[in-house]
């Protein structure tokens, strides 16, 4: 079943703007603002103590003796303040903070108001009932910059412009602390005047409804209103605490509304807007897109005039990644990491990195050797947003899935374009810090290579490929590498010879740090050393080696120290290893 707080905040983000907010007297609670008739029971206590009589102890009851009539807001306050200004400074300590209460954080906007106010000024809500008569609502929305249209009387109701025209429209259907017409006892509940009867139905008939701090215990006519209103557009939400009573439940009934339990209102328009704000941040498009981005880095790599431009653009691009591996999208403490969470969390990866993996194939296909300090740089943070908070080595081969996409991508180009100083920097020069382990980058992807291969298998649905790493990020890469590698032929040669190259750095490294045992990652290549031809890949790969020696491009960017006999000693190893063991990965 969909989370109903889920269901809520894809209703107003899906719905934008096509449903209103109704609040009661719950919402203002946790500020400390008393609801009307506990304002009316006090000012009735206040009244007994200016008569010379003591606190009585059913103030309504005594009211009624005294005065022969039901007690009425605009009776007490003609009684206790009869002039406007007396009337205000009576009722500021109702409902307007003093030094202490702001300092105490009673009498101002709760978390609920801020949340509602945000969901307003991005343009999801456009309408707000409520009953209560502070003004905690329209402070909210003043602190984001939205001023309201406030209809708190039958006169401002007939002439108030269609809800959809205002940013924001708040029609207090009991009145305003100020105005003298609040309602407060039963009898002034049970109807409302025909402006605002015709104002509240069009609203209950042509948006959805989210209730919140509202029992529907005592406003009668809003009751009649709800039970007059036959159609249902769009979806009601009723929030409720505990077991709703049998007036609520009959108007849930007849709204057709889905219950949402909540603990307080504070936390429940929280978590919806901060749902809201997810979903939105998920679907926006980038302002720069992976062509727009690709085309301006083709601008800024040929000339040295623009490498701040480059750097910004290329950081720019790094940041938001970043931030998006290290939200609440990929959670790296999840308890166990089944099969399919591996599934469904890879293309949300493969998303999320797609503009910064154009940027870097094409960076390094068209750029300089001296840019391998930017490149390695992205590689050295995407790692360790993605898998450098991981609690254990299994969730940090899953959140190093991006820095394998991006390596490889980089690394096709930078053999495909000929430039081994910026590939020597990316293999070679790219460090890690994690809490088990410190040293070269390619070190910490393949740190546990039986918890990579499972990550992969898993992915791929398969546990008979002796490489599925290899074989993944083969196909991954194939489209987006297409325009600098149109023919297959090609893409198959520069992506074999990356993996060899980078599975023979990588055990040099091993050896250079003195660890064992003798190792170096595996990839397509592997396939080909048991193949009867002599002419591949890799045997064209060391023929060049062979013939070049010190002149050899990789070892004149410094890789195996730069002497042809460091790498035949690294060659014949591997080979050996290669040809004695079965593939680890």
């Amino acid at each position: 079943m969909v989370d109903p707080l889920l269901s809520v905040a894809f209703s107003l983000y899906q719905n934008k703007g096509a449903c209103a907010l109704l609040l009661g007297s719950g919402v203002s609670r946790a500020a400390g603002i008393p609801t009307g008739w506990e304002v009316v029971l006090d000012l009735i206590g206040r009244l007994a103590v200016a008569s010379g009589e003591p606190l009585p102890g059913a103030p309504e009851g005594w009211y009624v003796q005294k005065y022969g009539e039901q007690p009425s807001y605009s009776g007490l306050l003609s009684k206790l303040a009869p002039t406007e200004a007396e009337r205000r400074l009576l009722l500021r300590g109702y409902f307007e903070p003093t030094d202490a209460d702001s300092e105490t954080g009673k009498k101002i906007p709760t978390k609920a108001h801020h949340a509602i106010a945000r969901l307003v000024k991005e343009g999801y809500v456009k309408v707000i009932l409520t009953t209560n008569f502070d003004r905690l609502m329209e402070r909210a929305l003043e602190q984001v910059g939205v001023a309201p249209t406030v209809v708190s009387t039958p006169d401002g109701a007939k002439g108030v412009l269609p809800p959809h025209l205002n940013a924001c429209t708040i029609v207090k259907l009991n009145g305003d602390y100020l105005d003298t017409s609040l309602k407060n006892t039963a009898v002034e509940l049970a109807e409302y005047r025909p402006a605002v009867r015709a104002l509240l139905g069009r609203i209950l008939d042509e948006y959805g409804l989210i209730v919140c701090g509202w029992s529907g215990e005592w406003d009668t006519a809003l009751r009649s209103a709800i039970e007059r209103c036959r159609s249902h557009r769009f979806t009601t939400y009723w929030t409720v605490r505990g077991e709703p009573k049998e007036e609520t439940k009959r108007l849930m009934e007849l709204r057709r509304a889905i219950p949402v339990r909540v603990t307080d209102a504070d936390s429940f328009f929280d978590a919806v807007t901060e749902k809201v704000v997810s979903l939105a941040e998920a679907d926006a498009p980038h302002p720069l897109s992976a062509k727009t981005a690709v085309a301006a880095l083709k601008r800024y790599v040929v000339s040295d005039e623009h490498r701040i431009r480059l750097h910004d653009l290329v950081m720019e691009e790094t940041d938001r990644v970043c931030a998006r591996l290290s939200a609440e999208e990929f959670p790296k403490t999840v308890e166990g990491l089944p099969d399919q969470e591996i599934r469904q969390r890879v293309p949300r990866y493969d998303a999320a990195i797609e503009t910064i993996r154009d940027l870097a194939a094409t960076g390094c296909y068209w750029g300089e050797d001296r840019h391998g300090k930017l490149w390695a740089t992205v590689l050295e943070r995407v790692f360790h947003s993605g898998a450098g908070q991981a609690e254990d080595r299994l969730w940090g081969a899953l959140g190093a899935y991006p820095t394998f996409v991006l390596l490889y991508a980089a690394g096709v180009a930078c053999i495909a374009s000929g430039r081994f100083e910026l590939l020597a920097c990316l293999l070679a020069k790219t460090r890690c810090r994690r809490k088990w382990s410190e040293g070269p980058l390619t070190f910490a992807l393949y740190e546990e290579p039986r918890f990579v291969r499972h990550v992969v298998a898993a992915l791929r649905n398969s546990q008979s490929e002796y490489v599925p790493v290899s074989e993944h990020l083969h196909v991954v890469l194939r489209e987006p590498l297409r325009g600098i590698l149109p023919i297959d032929a090609q893409y198959d040669e520069a992506f074999n010879r990356f993996e060899y190259l980078h599975a023979l750095v990588h055990a040099s490294l091993r050896v250079e740090a003195k660890l064992t045992p003798f190792w170096g990652p595996l990839g397509r290549f592997w396939y080909l050393y048991h193949e009867s031809a002599k002419d591949n890949v890799v045997t064209r790969f060391l023929a060049e080696a062979d013939r070049q020696r010190e002149n050899w491009p990789p070892l004149r960017a410094g890789l195996f120290g730069g002497d042809h006999h460091n790498f035949e000693v690294i060659r014949d190893s591997f080979r050996d290893n290669l040809l004695s063991e079965r593939p680890r990965i």
